[in-house]
């Protein structure tokens, strides 16, 4: 998990500090920020993946720079696959280099969960986007030609003072979540997951994308059997957790119970590394499942 923010038309460098404080229980380990033309960015590291200096962010390539938070599962496969090449084996780099090749419809090509900001200078473009199940949060504030982003929405709060929009918040009371790109404040929306925004940072034109819809997995007409439907099944997870694993250069646990799903992920786990460590949590009761979590 690591944390980013970024602005557009609004000079924030002076509070910088306020900033890498908002995010720094996102990102612990670095900091880092850079000034392209009139946009800032921000970025604040949990180093998962390349632990090197190579790693840092903001990362750069030619014209292109990203702030980036999340994990590309398959960014190595994808290297292998259109023959990318960097001394930095962080997912980051990948991504940076993936742009340069297919532009925005790389999107289409990556597993893993994300929201990222990257600036084309060359282009004068900004693009935010987020992935398919929108795993990790982008929020975005607007007013007139100035805009601001953040994984955190208390940043946004604390920086631009923004006023509370009562209706999102009664509506958020009668169902219990956000309805879509909704938050407790004007002029601040999320971007919602599997979309990105397309800014000119010259005009500030927007322009949003939807670029993944879930509805379309369920147009499928292929008709497997029930012997083919278990066996892709068990391909898949056992791709899935085997992306994860393999990504990390970090130690890699798995959270255990005592139910089916997270048994069935930690025996694949298991399969692939020597060094897995699991987390039980026992409670008192009839809902502890520790006895079965350590069978």
């Amino acid at each position: 998990m690591c944390g980013i923010f970024g602005s557009l038309n609004i000079g924030i460098a002076d509070q910088a500090d306020e900033v890498f404080k908002g995010l720094f229980h996102r990102g612990p380990d670095e900091q880092g920020f850079v000034i392209k033309d009139n946009l800032e960015l921000y970025h604040t590291r949990l180093a998962i993946q390349d632990l090197s200096k190579s790693g840092q962010q903001p990362m750069f390539h030619q014209h292109l720079s990203i702030v980036f938070n999340g994990e590309i599962y398959n960014h190595l496969e994808l290297r292998e696959k259109y023959n990318l090449y960097s001394e930095s084996n962080s997912d980051t780099k990948t991504l940076l280099l993936l742009y340069e090749l297919l532009g925005i419809s790389m999107l289409e090509e990556l597993d893993g969960m994300f929201a990222f900001a990257l600036y084309d200078q060359r282009q004068h473009q900004l693009i935010l986007a987020r992935d398919r199940a929108g795993k990790k949060p982008l929020y975005v504030y607007n007013k007139g030609n100035a805009l601001a982003f953040s994984s955190e929405l208390n940043v946004l709060s604390q920086l631009f003072a923004p006023e509370v929009n009562y209706s999102s918040l009664a509506a958020y009371l009668y169902l219990g979540y956000h309805y879509r790109k909704a938050t407790p404040y004007q002029g601040v929306t999320e971007l919602q997951n599997g979309h990105y925004l397309k800014i000119d940072t010259q005009t500030t034109e927007q322009t949003l994308v939807k670029w993944f819809d879930i509805g379309a997995c369920y147009l499928n007409k292929n008709k497997l059997s029930y012997a083919d439907t278990l066996q892709e099944l068990d391909a898949r997870l056992q791709l899935v957790v085997k992306r994860r694993i393999e990504t990390s250069d970090r130690d890699v646990g798995s959270f255990l119970s005592g139910g089916i799903d997270s048994g069935l992920i930690t025996a694949i786990a298991a399969a692939h590394t020597h060094e897995l460590k699991t987390f039980t949590v026992r409670v008192e009761g009839a809902y502890d499942e520790s006895l079965f979590a350590e069978k």
